[in-house]
């Protein structure tokens, strides 16, 4: 027998205090907030298939819980963000005396190894910005490749992106990243000229928002992974290319060409510079090439 109805009903009303208390309390943005519902949702699932309370889990049933994830085909790092998710709900559920102690505190989540990201190289990154499409909506396409690398932007900051976020002057834009912690960006002036073409271009000049589809409303994050996709099929035709490989090439070719890490913690908006030190790991693998290369005796 699953859990009583009253039980479930009790779980859902829980779970939704808990999304509202991450979006009004804790200020976290919606792809986030997103993500603890998909992941409360299959804990959810979890717990009826088990008939198991709220009160009845303890370290045994979390490791059940990781196996049921597991037979899902989940990755390490998805099943470790949703233990992170769930021991997060629990500590809600305590501060809401809605029970008395989180047995999950001492549960150690699962370790994930860490996957150095996918970039391109310089040469690939110059492929793909010198590719030409000369429609009105191959313009843009190239505006926002061009943008991607230009600021390393994640691919929900680039879809808020407004015009009046842009000072032309001095080539910067105002970013809202994680957290709506706001930070400013800079762009080159190759990137100057493309945004004003695409803007000369582009029919919706009343819009807000800089990069806008074909009804004038603002590119959501799937378009505009689709859009960087195909962009890269036909500039790269075999390169499986992502707004995040833009991202990482951004931070990569920084690094090898000497930026600091900080300055480049700040330039993507990371919170915590440990974030950012794993494109240490592609500097050394830049560094070992190079010396392989110039060393006389290598």
């Amino acid at each position: 027998m699953n859990l009583i109805t009253s039980e479930l009903d009790i779980l859902d009303e829980d779970i939704k205090n808990f999304l509202v208390y991450l979006k009004v309390e804790r200020n976290l943005a919606d792809n986030t907030i997103d993500s603890y519902k998909n992941d409360l949702k299959k804990f959810k699932e979890f717990l009826n298939l088990k008939k198991i309370s709220l009160k009845g889990i303890n370290e045994k049933k979390l490791t059940d819980f990781i196996i049921f994830l597991k037979k899902k085909n989940l990755e390490g790092s998805s099943i470790s963000r949703s233990i992170s998710a769930i021991k997060g709900f629990y500590k809600f559920l305590i501060f809401r005396n809605k029970i008395s102690s989180n047995v999950l505190n001492y549960f150690e989540s699962p370790k994930v190894e860490r996957k150095l990201p996918e970039y391109l190289t310089q040469k690939e990154i110059d492929t793909l910005l010198n590719k030409n499409i000369d429609t009105q909506q191959g313009i843009r396409n190239k505006a926002i490749i061009e943008f991607f690398y230009a600021t390393g932007l994640r691919v929900s900051e680039l879809s808020g992106i407004k015009k009046s976020d842009i000072n032309w002057n001095e080539r910067w834009v105002k970013v809202i990243g994680k957290g709506n912690k706001e930070r400013i960006v800079f762009f080159p002036q190759s990137t100057e000229d493309i945004l004003k073409v695409y803007l000369q271009n582009n029919k919706y000049k009343d819009m807000p928002y800089l990069f806008v589809n074909k009804s004038g409303n603002k590119l959501s994050r799937q378009s505009l992974w689709k859009i960087v996709k195909m962009y890269g099929k036909i500039a790269l035709f075999i390169k499986n290319i992502k707004p995040h490989t833009i991202r990482h090439s951004f931070a990569t070719h920084l690094l090898e060409r000497g930026l600091d890490l900080r300055t480049i913690q700040q330039l993507l908006g990371h919170k915590n510079i440990n974030t950012t030190t794993i494109y240490t790991h592609i500097g050394k693998t830049y560094i070992k090439e190079a010396y392989k290369k110039f060393h006389p005796r290598s």
